[in-house]
C-alpha cells in the first residue's frame, strides 16, 4: 500500500517455466496458486517472462529438446502462458499479464495471452534499439486498445 500511496503501480515478476531468469522459483504448474496470491498482494501487473521453459527457450542441459522453439514448442508457450492469463482472470480484480517472450510470433496471439506482449530481444545498445524499431515497425498492426506490443524500451 506504501507503493500505491505514492502513486506508482505495483508490480511482481515470474516466469512460464520452472524457474525465472537469474534461477529463481516460476508460476509454472502453480499459475492458479500465484494469481491468487497476487490478488491478495494488490498486484497490478505481472511480468510474466520466458526464461528456461524446457519447451520453447534457451537451452538447458536438464532439458535435452530444449533450445528449440518450433511449431509444436510455441503451441505449448502459448497454452502456458493462456493458463496464468485465465488464472489472473479469476482474481477479484484486473490485473494485466505482460507475456515476455521476445519473439515477434507473440504479436498475432498476444491479445488472447495478455495485454502486453514483448516480442523483441533485450535492448542493450543503439544497434539493438534499431533492430527493435524495425521489428516494431512490422508488428504496429498489432497494438491497440486494451493491447500493446513491448518493445522493452
Amino acid at each position: 500500500e506504501a507503493v500505491k500511496g505514492l502513486g506508482f503501480k505495483f508490480g511482481v515478476y515470474t516466469d512460464r517455466g520452472p524457474t525465472t531468469c537469474v534461477g529463481l522459483p516460476a508460476s509454472m504448474g502453480h499459475e492458479d496458486f500465484d494469481a491468487r496470491s497476487f490478488d491478495q498482494w494488490g498486484v497490478d501487473i505481472v511480468k510474466n517472462d520466458g526464461c528456461w521453459d524446457p519447451d520453447c527457450g534457451e537451452y538447458q542441459t536438464q532439458f535435452p529438446g530444449s533450445g528449440i522453439c518450433d511449431k509444436k514448442g510455441r503451441a505449448k508457450a502459448t497454452a502456458k502462458y493462456l493458463k496464468m492469463a485465465k488464472a489472473l482472470n479469476k482474481t477479484r480484480r484486473p490485473i494485466i499479464h505482460w507475456v515476455s517472450g521476445w519473439q515477434p510470433w507473440y504479436a498475432p496471439v498476444g491479445r488472447r495471452l495478455g495485454q502486453m506482449w514483448r516480442v523483441s530481444a533485450d535492448v542493450r545498445d543503439w544497434e539493438s534499439v534499431y533492430e527493435t524499431t524495425r521489428v516494431m515497425e512490422q508488428l504496429a498492426g498489432y497494438s491497440g486498445p486494451d493491447g500493446w506490443t513491448d518493445a522493452d524500451m
